[in-house]
This record gives C-alpha cells, structure tokens and sequence, in this order.
C-alpha cells in the first residue's frame, strides 16, 4: 500500500516539476519576443528606419528633379543665341536694348 502512496506523490510531484518548466519557458518566449520588439534593434526601431529611408529617397527624387531643371536652365543660359539671358535681363532688370524707349503707364485711381 505504501508503494501506492509513494507512486501517486511521485507523479504529483512530477506534475509540478513540468507546470514549472512551462511556466519558465512561457516567461522565456515573452521575454524575448518583449525583446525583439522593443529592443534598440527591434522591430519598432526597423519599422521606423524604413519610414526614415522611404522619405529620403524621395526626398531624393526631388532634389534630382530639382537639379534637372537646373541644369536645363544653365544649358538654357549658356546658348550662343542669349535669347534666355536677354529676357531675364528684360523682366528683372529692367534693361533696355540702346535705342528704346520705354512708357510708363500710371494706372488711374
């Protein structure tokens, strides 16, 4: 009868042993995955570099965009005709080319 008793304790006990170590690995995942998260290389942190990339690539588009206008002004202005720079020099400076002459209108009040 003894024998029994020491079986039905034994499997008991082993039962306890086996509640613990999946108590202890259920702790272990959360742990790490807490970690894989969160962490300084975590997920979050990698969603948030690729958004930082995703604008400045297209920052990037821009700025080329950007510079091909540029460059085709520069091109523009460097024609051997200086139609380009004879008009900039027209509106924003207002010169005139010897021999006109310019009226001003004054609008009425």
């Amino acid at each position: 009868m003894s024998k029994i008793l020491f079986r039905k304790d034994n499997d008991s006990l082993m039962k306890y042993f086996l509640i613990g170590e999946v108590v202890i690995a259920i702790l272990i995942i959360i742990i790490l995955l807490a970690n894989i998260t969160f962490s300084k290389n975590g997920i979050i942190s990698f969603c948030k570099l690729r958004m930082q990339i995703s604008k400045k690539h297209s920052q990037i588009q821009e700025l080329v965009l950007e510079n091909y206008k540029l460059n085709k002004m520069i091109e523009s202005l460097k024609d051997e005709d200086g139609l380009m720079v004879e008009r900039i020099a027209r509106e924003k400076l207002m010169l005139l080319k010897p021999g006109e002459v310019v009226y001003l209108i004054q609008p009425e009040n």
